[in-house]
């Protein structure tokens, strides 16, 4: 956990102290406080307490100008007597109850003209927003910011107007000013002696968390986030979409099939993952759910002789309108565990329509001709996710077993695809066209008959490898490191020109594949350099993902807890938001040279087909 100064270690205690008062139907133990805490400094502080039960705020207490310790104590005593909207606390919570100690550190004058509409400049979150008038102070503090989502300077100064019964026209007095503020938040949990003792900090209303990355913990971040897809899964198999841990909403409006079937290939991939060291079946039996459903939905086409695809006809949609993506992800679903088997004659079926969806040129159509829609449409924006997908699933099919036909598909395409990048790059074409070329580079190196045809095709291991680089190398310029940003949050996410968010998991994944890559040749440069941007990048995913000792700010924690939120200031969670982060952890889970500081050492030998 994260490193506290001398002087906030014991600042939980008086909150433990006030709570055991209470309890104990004691007064006010002002006099028996200062004999157990020493005040280290003379520093007088402004302190908030907030109680939280069962992820909602119940009552507040505010102490002005007070030593630290004191002030601490007498903010509680006033939030466990205060009486809310929801009633005064009674002892069956107890148990339940969190305590949120605030304390402002500093604060800067923001200077006039306000202007009401500018983006929000209070560091993202971190800062809070105070109106001060020559006999009193009104705060708005970061978690209350973050929980409205007020994004904007006026926005923020409208709701503290509002919660104190003020208006503009306060700001006509000169002895009114506004002021930007800092504060250290610390949390402490009724049930728990220790996180009293061992305070834990809050920085932009989300614990400050740090851990030492390893396949170990990959996994349990794995874990966790499947664990609440299964526990968001409908009883037809579908998962749900889109959730807000804050306001306990959830829903399925606008969602995309697409994203149905790259769950279900994220929870596969994880059963799979699971079977030889962990109870593997509630993952199997979720993803074999989904599985189901997808199938269900599938139609046959008269252009495509034996195939079928996934149309999006799900979630009251009514369409015959089958994605390449959709119909790809389907299939890479189909590739782990016994589902390769099971589904096979589906399976089979699946690899038709992908391998039927290829132009002449390499390229890929995208949408499926169907009865309603003869031509196979050909989309240039979703070139960028699509096709990278169905070369995947191609991929994961050659290595159960060489095959002539789907081999050609595969080396036909690295010629446009290349030169699409090159010419047009983005940032969503690199997850699937780095993770399907690392896959086809290792197959190049164990199936003679796969090399065989990619030397008549004249595409030789370096030009996959310099593919694989030039998308690693671009994206890594995306990144936020500690050269272009000073918020040490910020470091490892994506996209470096706002502030990052949960995409960030699908470019990790493709420079942790990248890594793998470039220990394979022996290239240290690459290994080093990608290494080190993956670590950065795991570690802001592990921020982005709710923990268990963040149950307290959600209200339901069963469908919260492992998810990834959008941002860091967001308890927005979905499903493809958290599939993603699955497949990144266990791509961690399989690397070689991850978190081996010799990766190269132990890379496997390409002997002379370098």
């Amino acid at each position: 956990m994260s490193c506290i100064s001398s002087k906030f270690k014991t600042v939980l205690l008086p909150a433990k102290k006030a709570l055991e008062d209470r309890l104990l139907l004691q007064p006010d133990n002002i006099i028996h406080l200062f004999d157990q805490f020493q005040e280290t400094d003379d520093t007088l502080y402004d302190v908030y307490v907030q109680l939280w039960v069962k992820g909602s705020p119940r009552s507040t207490g505010v102490i002005h100008q007070t030593s630290l310790h004191k002030a601490v104590y007498q903010a509680t005593i006033f939030a466990l007597d205060v009486s809310c909207v929801d009633g005064q606390l009674v002892r069956s919570e107890i148990d339940q109850l969190s305590i949120e100690v605030a304390i402002k550190e500093s604060e800067i004058t923001i200077q006039k003209p306000y202007v009401f509409g500018a983006e929000n400049s209070l560091n993202e979150y971190k800062h809070g927003l105070r109106i001060k008038t020559a006999d009193n102070a009104f705060d708005l503090l970061p978690a209350q910011i973050i929980q409205k989502q007020l994004k904007t300077l006026g926005q923020q100064i409208e709701a503290l107007l509002e919660r104190v019964s003020l208006d503009r026209s306060i700001f006509e007095d000169s002895q009114t000013s506004l002021l930007e503020t800092q504060w250290r938040h610390f949390v402490g949990h009724a049930n728990s002696t220790a996180s009293f003792e061992n305070p834990q900090t809050l920085t932009r209303h989300r614990l400050e968390y740090f851990e030492k990355l390893s396949t170990h913990s990959m996994l349990d971040a794995a874990i966790e986030c499947g664990t609440r897809l299964i526990n968001t899964q409908a009883v037809d198999g579908t998962y749900l979409y889109s959730y807000q841990a804050w306001k306990n909403l959830q829903s399925n409006e606008n969602y995309n099939v697409v994203r149905l079937a790259g769950t279900a290939f994220s929870i596969s991939m994880l059963s799979n993952k699971l079977k030889h060291t962990h109870n593997s079946e509630p993952f199997a039996a979720s993803a074999n759910a989904c599985l189901r459903y997808l199938l269900y939905l599938s139609k046959t086409t008269p252009y495509i002789p034996n195939g079928i695809y996934i149309p999006q006809e799900a979630f009251g949609l009514n369409s015959h309108t089958g994605k390449l993506g959709t119909t790809a992800l389907t299939l890479l679903a189909l590739q782990f565990g016994d589902f390769y088997t099971r589904y096979a004659k589906e399976r089979e079926a699946l690899i038709e329509t992908v391998l039927f969806m290829q132009r002449s040129d390499g390229a890929f159509f995208t949408y499926v001709p169907t009865e309603f829609s003869m031509v196979p449409r050909f989309k240039l924006s979703s070139q960028n996710y699509f096709p990278g997908e169905a070369l995947l699933a191609l991929c994961y099919e050659l290595e159960h077993g060489f095959r002539a036909d789907i081999a050609e598909v595969i080396v036909r395409s690295f010629k446009y695809y290349r030169a699409h990048f090159s010419k047009t790059p983005d940032t969503a074409f690199v997850l699937w066209q780095v993770s399907a070329w690392v896959k086809f580079y290792n197959l190049m190196l164990h199936q003679p008959e796969l090399h065989a045809i990619t030397q008549n095709h004249k595409l030789l291991f370096h030009d996959v490898a310099n593919f694989v680089y030039d998308q690693t190398d671009w994206i890594i310029r995306h990144q936020y490191d500690e050269d272009n940003t000073d918020i040490p949050e910020f470091v490892g996410g994506f996209p470096n020109d706002k502030p990052p968010h949960s995409v960030s998991s699908c470019y990790i994944e493709a420079i942790i594949r990248a890594t793998e890559l470039a220990a394979l040749r022996k290239d240290r440069g690459h290994v080093e350099r990608y290494r080190k941007s993956a670590l950065k990048g795991l570690a802001f995913l592990r921020r982005l993902q709710i923990k268990k000792e963040e149950a307290f700010l959600v209200l339901d924690p069963t469908k919260s807890v492992g998810g990834i939120s959008g941002t860091l200031t967001s308890f927005q969670l979905r499903n493809d938001r958290d599939q993603h982060a699955i497949t990144a952890y266990l791509a961690a889970v399989e690397s070689l040279s991850l978190f081996d500081t010799t990766p190269v050492q132990t890379a496997i030998k390409e002997e002379a087909l370098l």
